[in-house]
């Protein structure tokens, strides 16, 4: 490369006649500067008046560096074939155009087309020409501003702009602010633009309606007068649910305007939110709410969360909803037996005085009424012996606790091979008992169920079974008792204590005392991990939204599947074994 290349700052290349002494300087002068701007267009500047009138140079230079145009001389700054080089790369070097190429319609049409702001150094006469202007203006309807008054003030040129442009008569001329027919056009594309209407506008129905249409967001921007109309209001909310916002105070308390705000494929809490004091106390717009969103209960009015019409409705629909009831209702059994049927997790929510009442667990599919009866059994069809199946949990009837152990009673009495192999579930959580020791769950404590160990006086049936007036360990000793004599078994749920503990299930203290007299007893044991599906990106940091989790039908099989094998090797081995694995998509946690 050259000295002059090199250069930490490029020496300007002079010409003058004593160049011209030698024989081949002016060639090898224009062939250096030709290799400078290939290398770097703006270097341009640095040569000599008549380098810089040279076509071949002053294209090589806009072929690197389109900015090179402004270096070229007034000649080629006049040539059509240099500045259309230029401003097809760069519109806004037609500024360093000479006059009459910025009033080449080929030349600045094609600046426009590409910057919509090079429309400023157009000439007048093109400035006030339809073609060019609406060209600029389809890019952005801001090349208005550089337009010719003449062309600002056009209302066939704005109507033609609107099209590609809806905000284009704004920035065009504050008259047309004013013009329904221009504003009409606006908002029929861009419905927002209701905003820069006029007031007047903005309180005609046609243009807001058609406002809304378009964007019924539009609804923030029309009169006062508007959206006290409920007919406006209910085109934008049934679209958008929370332009109820918007609405005036008497149109918020309009029934049919809200049931259409709640009904909305949409809808949100928001909506019941921001309803007027009036609504939150009808009963229709509630159960709507509801069935879209139970928590909307909690915004109802007093009256309404004391309603047994209104409760039992949304206990059959949305059971979550209990929640927000009030206490009273907490306590009514047939709300309880609804409310379970639909979902056998609701039982958390009612009032322990009922919790344990016997229709109310068969309801839920939870209880069996015969759990207690004698412990050899017989299926009156096959004549087979009845196997006894007991399940440990965590304690699931709490309003606080996970839903996982209810979920698991009910899908596996569903499960087809459980339901036709005679077996006799036992759920420890649907029944109320009482206990000798003082912590209820201390593992160090002496009691294991049995006459010799258990202090409480157990009050039994005639037949020798326990009653709810027995000590819990007591009673779950003899449901293990039986379920070995009839080669039944234990399932023993492995879940987290609540729902902020997803990661890390473990037994909980009262199970661990259930495992240890299975152990005792010599009960098989299958150990049935909650599972859990995670998103391996959200290793280390695992958060709640990263995961899908709980039993269903295809865990449950997996348990029956464990189930049949165990049976199919003759029960020979009472070792624990686990089922389901708690972690389904990335074993990254020892349990």
């Amino acid at each position: 490369m050259s000295s002059f290349m090199k250069a930490e700052k490029p020496l300007p290349i002079m010409e003058n006649d004593e160049c011209h002494e030698y024989s081949c300087s002016g060639f090898i002068v224009k062939e250096v500067v030709l290799a400078v701007v290939h290398y770097d267009g703006a270097l341009l500047r640095y040569a000599s008046p008549r380098l810089r009138n040279d076509k071949e140079v002053v294209m090589a230079a806009i072929e690197n560096q389109p900015a090179a145009l402004q270096y070229a001389s007034n000649e080629l700054k006049n040539d059509v074939c240099v500045v259309f080089a230029a401003v097809q790369k760069d519109s806004r070097l037609l500024q360093y155009a000479s006059e009459k190429v910025r009033n080449n319609e080929e030349v600045v049409l094609a600046a426009v087309q590409n910057e919509f702001s090079a429309l400023q150094f157009a000439s007048e006469e093109l400035k006030n020409n339809k073609d060019i202007v609406l060209a600029a203006v389809g890019k952005d309807a801001r090349a208005f501003w550089y337009a010719s008054e003449n062309m600002r003030n056009s209302k066939a040129v704005v109507m033609v702009a609107v099209q590609k442009q809806p905000e284009a008569p704004f920035f065009a001329s504050d008259k047309f602010n004013y013009d329904k027919d221009v504003v009409l056009a606006a908002v029929q594309n861009d419905g927002l633009l209701l905003r820069d209407a006029s007031p007047r506008l903005q309180n005609d129905k046609e243009v807001v309606m058609a406002a809304i249409e378009n964007q019924p967001a539009a609804l923030e921007f029309a009169s006062d007068e508007l959206k006290n109309d409920a007919g406006v209001v209910f085109a934008a909310v049934q679209k958008d649910f929370r332009l109820l916002q918007y609405a005036s105070e008497k149109v918020r308390n309009n029934k049919t305007v809200l049931l259409a705000a709640v009904q909305n494929e949409f809808w949100t809490l928001d909506t019941f939110a921001v309803a007027s004091d009036a609504l939150e106390n009808d009963a229709d717009v509630v159960l709507a709410a509801v069935q879209k969103d139970f928590r909307a209960l909690q915004y109802a009015s007093e009256k309404i969360r004391n309603s047994k019409k209104v409760i039992m409705a949304a206990a059959q629909n949305q059971p979550a909803a209990l929640q927000y009831a009030s206490e009273k209702l907490l306590s009514d059994k047939e709300i309880a037996i609804a409310a379970v049927g639909k979902d056998p997790d609701a039982i958390k929510y009612f009032d322990e005085s009922i919790k344990n009442d016997p229709e109310i667990l068969i309801a839920s599919g939870m209880f069996d009424a015969n759990h207690e009866s004698s412990t050899l059994r017989l299926n009156i069809t096959t004549h087979a012996l009845v196997k006894k199946i007991v399940l440990s949990t965590r304690f699931s009837l709490h309003s606080q606790s996970t839903s996982e152990a209810t979920r698991f009673t009910k899908l596996l009495k569903e499960n087809d091979y459980i339901k036709e192999s005679n077996f006799k579930i036992y759920a420890p959580n649907a029944f109320d008992k009482k206990t000798c020791d003082p912590s209820w769950t201390d593992f160090d404590h002496p009691c294991r169920g049995t006459d010799d160990t258990c202090q409480y006086n157990n009050i039994l049936t005639k037949t020798g079974q326990a009653t709810d007036d027995c000590c819990w360990r007591y009673s779950f000793r003899r449901q293990l008792e039986e379920a070995r004599v009839t080669r039944g078994f234990m399932l023993q749920l492995v879940e987290c204590e609540s729902s902020e503990q997803i990661l890390f299930p473990e037994l909980g203290k009262g199970q661990q005392i259930e495992r240890h007299m299975a152990k005792q007893v010599g009960v098989k044991i299958f150990h049935v991990h909650r599972p859990v599906c995670m998103d391996s990106e959200s290793i280390p940091s695992p958060s709640l939204e990263h995961f899908e989790a709980g039993f269903d039908e295809s865990s449950i099989e997996e348990v029956a599947s464990a189930i049949k094998c165990w049976y199919a090797q003759g029960c020979s081995s009472l070792d624990a074994i686990d089922v389901v694995r708690p972690v389904t998509t990335c074993e990254v946690f020892d349990y």
